[in-house]
């Protein structure tokens, strides 16, 4: 598949267990888009799916709305997930995180005015 050379996809889902299967399925379509190496698209998807089981109710959909947010470029991929305020702590939101993140790729967790947000940013040029 050929990379793009720059795009900006917005997401913005109810939070409910089948609208982040469906987020999941889509950024996994731009993780092979952009052509990223299987251990950053892996720590990327585990990431964002551990976060999304511990603020998404097991029946039902919670108020307010996730916003993911994906940017790629031949060279970098940023991904950012921003949460409605009041939806779960920072320290909880950190603590389903996973531990390391491999080489080239960063992880940034932020106290937004309007909720958390979650940034990954991965350079491509490794992965090409």
């Amino acid at each position: 598949m050929a990379r793009l050379s720059h795009s900006t996809t917005r997401l913005r889902v109810p939070l409910s267990r089948d609208f982040s299967f469906a987020l999941l399925d889509s950024v996994r379509f731009h993780l092979k888009l952009y052509g990223m190496t299987r251990p950053m698209a892996s720590y990327s998807v585990g990431m964002l799916r551990r976060v999304l089981e511990g603020t998404c109710p097991r029946n039902g959909t919670r108020s307010g709305g996730a916003q993911l947010v994906i940017r790629g470029s031949s060279s970098r991929f940023v991904m950012t997930l921003h949460l409605p305020a009041g939806l779960i702590a920072r320290a909880r939101l950190q603590a389903l995180l996973p531990s390391r993140p491999p080489a080239g790729v960063q992880v940034t967790l932020k106290a937004g005015k309007r909720g958390p947000v979650l940034t990954l940013a991965a350079s491509l040029a490794e992965s090409v």
